[in-house]
């Protein structure tokens, strides 16, 4: 991903889509943000669609909820998140077929008076080799109308309608696939009530998007069971990222050698990890981490 994009002015509001999104489906991306008497609402903050060359999505719902007449204009981003679901987007993208899709917005400049609505058009268009997955981020962008400027009004706020686009592709030999691939599981401890949170990285080096999900298990040394808990499931998109976690409740684990594992879920395929000792001394508490089991 490129560098964040920022705006010149004295001071910006932006609505970073703190996303349960992508690590829920749903409440994608908190949908309204006011400073002063500036405020505006989108609806739906977040679009899951299929697409072809030429179809539009949405419509989008943007309103003015402040108490003064907003210029807007909307704009397209390449969106991304990071390893904990945190959206992230680039420099505008513009009018190009850079990773396959893009979106334009119909209006994309308009002005709205308080308590005004507009519902804005949104349309595909879609390279005719691209398959996969695409995940623009709309970004509306308000201030206040040109009469109203002042010192005081030097100001703008952002909202945004993050997207899960699917392209199927009219070729045979093209393939829509996720694969998730565990890079590296980790174990920490609550050191009052000494439950265990058991964390794995996974990246998906397929090309579209997957709900990733699972278990993490528990083991004696000798293989018999000792707990297991479920992953919290987490999006994640091509080429990027995610740490999925599961926390086992406080239990009690006698001094010994375990194993730790992760089955990730996605697609209905299941992926192992790697297993990882750990030691647990007299007290409960892990005490040694050892990730070559040759070697406990």
């Amino acid at each position: 991903m490129s560098e964040k994009h920022r705006f010149p002015v004295l001071a910006m509001i932006i609505v970073l889509i703190s996303l349960p999104a992508l690590s829920r489906s749903a409440h994608a991306l908190p949908n309204a943000m006011s400073h002063r008497n500036i405020s505006m609402r989108v609806s739906p903050t977040y679009i899951v669609a299929e697409v072809c060359d030429g179809d539009f999505i949405g419509p989008i719902k943007v309103s003015n909820t402040g108490s003064l007449p907003l210029d807007l204009q909307g704009f397209i981003s390449e969106g991304g998140h990071d390893k904990n679901g945190i959206p992230i987007f680039s420099d505008p993208s513009g009018n190009t077929l850079k990773c396959g899709v893009f979106l334009t917005l119909e209006p994309t400049e308009f002005r709205l008076m308080p308590g005004e609505s507009r519902w804005i058009k949104v349309r595909a268009h879609v390279s005719d080799t691209f398959s996969g997955g695409a995940y623009p981020i709309i970004v509306f962008q308000g201030q206040p109308a040109k009469e109203m400027h002042s010192r005081e009004l030097l100001t703008s706020a952002q909202v945004g309608v993050l997207t899960l686009i699917t392209v199927t592709s009219r070729r045979k030999q093209d393939s829509i696939y996720a694969s998730p691939n565990i890079e590296y599981v980790a174990l920490s401890q609550d050191p009052v009530d000494k439950s265990l949170i058991v964390s794995a990285i996974c990246e998906n080096q397929g090309n579209i998007h997957t709900t990733l999900s699972g278990t993490a298990v528990i083991r004696s040394y000798l293989g018999q069971p000792a707990s297991s808990a479920k992953l919290t499931p987490a999006v994640c998109l091509p080429g990027h990222k995610r740490v999925i976690t599961a926390r086992f409740k406080p239990f009690t684990l006698n001094k010994g050698i375990y194993i730790a594992e992760v089955l990730v879920n996605s697609e209905g395929n299941t992926h192992p990890s790697i297993p990882v000792a750990f030691q647990v001394a007299e007290n409960g508490m892990i005490s040694a981490i050892h990730m070559d089991l040759a070697h406990p």
